[in-house]
């Protein structure tokens, strides 16, 4: 499992799950947050 700050990535086979960590905006999409999925995504 990586480390992020703005999402967290958890596996347990066959499913990934990617979980969004921002509650104090509320979730709100961010460029950081983005980046930190599509890496997991890859």
């Amino acid at each position: 499992m990586s480390e992020y700050s703005t999402v967290i990535y958890e596996v347990d086979d066959p499913i990934a799950t990617i979980t969004l960590d921002r509650p104090e905006r509320l979730n709100a999409w961010t460029m950081t947050m983005a980046g930190e999925v599509i890496v997991e995504c890859r």
